[in-house]
């Protein structure tokens, strides 16, 4: 990735909550166009994926079990619902041709971490 900023913070609250947030920029992977029998078009990695952009954010409370501690929280990831393709139809015959997918759009999943 020629062009990248990633930032991330990590800030505790009252009451052991723990709230991080991440931003990632980056310009888009390159690709290259093909035939159907997979021979270079144009140059290769002569296209781009377009701009990604994530911001994520992690919360979570620790609590004390059984004099270890335990966090528990929840994860979301690209908050603001930016499109980030993963994959292009990069067939020159195919219909699909320069079709973006595999766009993963907002996440929400669980954390839990035990510290012994």
């Amino acid at each position: 990735v020629p062009d990248r900023l990633r930032a991330w913070a990590t800030t505790e609250l009252p009451g052991q909550v723990v709230v991080s947030p991440s931003i990632d920029w980056r310009t888009g992977f390159p690709y290259s166009v093909v035939d159907a029998y997979r021979q270079f078009v144009n140059a290769p990695n002569s296209q781009r994926f377009p701009t990604h952009f994530a911001l994520d954010l992690t919360v979570f409370k620790t609590f004390g079990v059984m004099g270890r501690k335990l966090d528990l929280g929840v994860q979301f990831f690209n908050l603001t619902g930016h499109d980030n393709p993963r994959d292009v139809i990069s067939v020159v015959s195919s219909s699909r041709f320069g079709e973006l997918t595999n766009n993963p759009g907002r996440t929400f999943g669980g954390y839990m971490q035990i510290r012994w």
